[in-house]
């Protein structure tokens, strides 16, 4: 959005609309799946309660590196926040969220354990799956040749008849095709496809590309019923507790409930967060 259309959206002013937005997809979830779906008539077993304690137990206390991993975190995510206001600082003008991530990275390499070497080794994080770096690397180019090669403001200009549209309406016509799009395909490959696409038809019928770009973004998260939808939902069905038809099911309603929240905060917050 900043290198295309000028818009730089901070973490700090994407947390203000989207951790809303999350809590009300977390209350909203578990009304559905615990009173509607899967309703609850029970109450937890002396056994399951005696369990989860055990459990509890067995993890012991907090140790000393994971107190250090979480004070590295913790100052990541307020050096996120606050990154528009240490760039003034002359030694920091040129810091990005990228080089906050590494720097962040680079001190678990550094801080020594209370076991032995470093709290991150590499014989650990070379395991990583790097395979996504290039699924996101790959996305982030196709959306770059999208938008350089002019693609996505030819399609804007060639559905100028969206103009005609209301906004709110047309907001919603997003949101619903990017969170069930995203069902059968990858959230990263959907988002980078149809940013430069939407930004472009944005810009075509003369409003903010925010107004389009931010249900592509927000609805690419929203899907719920296929497990290769969003790797959340392919770690959850890997648990081999349900079958996929239990989670269309399910998933259903959570998108409904993904495309109303979407809509409406993209409609009504957006334009309070991203003046510009």
């Amino acid at each position: 959005m900043e290198e295309t259309y000028g818009i730089e959206i901070s973490m700090l002013d994407w947390m203000t609309m989207g951790v809303p937005l999350s809590a009300i997809m977390l209350i909203g979830t578990w009304v559905i799946l615990t009173k509607f779906v899967f309703p609850v008539h029970f109450v937890a077993s002396y056994e399951t309660r005696n369990h989860l304690r055990s459990s509890l137990n067995e993890l012991g206390p907090v140790s000393k590196d994971e107190k250090k991993v979480l004070v590295i975190f913790a100052l990541a995510v307020l050096a996120w926040m606050t990154r528009s206001f240490l760039v003034n600082i002359e030694i920091l003008s040129g810091l990005t969220d990228a080089g906050i991530a590494i720097i962040a990275a680079i001190l678990l390499f550094m801080i020594p354990s209370s076991k032995d070497g470093d709290i991150l080794k590499w014989e650990k994080s070379k395991d990583l799956p790097w395979g996504l770096l290039l699924l996101f690397g790959g996305g982030l180019s196709l959306a770059a040749q999208i938008s350089s090669t002019g693609l996505g403001l030819w399609i804007g200009n060639s559905l100028l008849a969206l103009q005609n549209v209301p906004d709110l309406i047309l907001i919603l016509a997003v949101a619903t095709l990017i969170i069930f799009l995203t069902e059968i395909t990858s959230n990263v490959t959907t988002t980078a496809t149809f940013l430069p696409v939407f930004g472009g038809i944005a810009v075509a019928i003369g409003v903010l590309p925010v107004s389009l770009t931010i249900p592509v973004c927000l609805a690419a998260s929203c899907a719920f019923m296929l497990p290769v939808a969003t790797p959340p939902n392919a770690i959850v069905y890997g648990s081999n507790k349900f079958t996929i038809a239990t989670m269309m099911r399910a998933g259903i309603f959570l998108n409904i409930l993904g495309i109303l929240v979407v809509t409406i905060f993209s409609y009504y917050v957006s334009p309070l967060i991203f003046t510009t």
